[in-house]
């Protein structure tokens, strides 16, 4: 548990650790019991994970903050109706008329 509390304690200072740090970090690992470790341990994990999954959503899904913000924004009503596939195939934008026996 020691070494886990001391290479998690390390990795959770990432890159601007320096030697100070590093002792600060193995004097409170000799004053802590087991228990506080494993705790400090588990929180350390945590924010490691934490910190991966959030990396991750970033490449995975980079427009995730632009869709937030869309559904944060209100909705305008300026927008035109969608046409469906077939209307848009077809070369319709409005509604279909009613014209018995005439085709097109």
């Amino acid at each position: 548990m020691n070494r886990l509390f001391l290479f998690t304690s390390y990795n959770r200072l990432g890159k601007n650790a320096d030697e100070a740090d590093a002792e600060e970090i193995i004097e409170m690992a000799n004053k802590a019991s087991v228990a506080d470790q494993q705790k400090q341990v588990q929180e350390n994990i945590h924010f490691q994970i934490t910190n991966f999954c959030s990396a991750m959503n970033g490449i995975l899904l980079p427009d995730l903050e632009k869709r937030s913000k869309k559904d944060e924004a209100p909705a305008q009503s300026t927008t035109a109706p969608r046409r469906s596939g077939l209307s848009f195939a077809v070369g319709k934008s409005g509604p279909p008329i009613d014209r018995p026996g005439e085709f097109m």
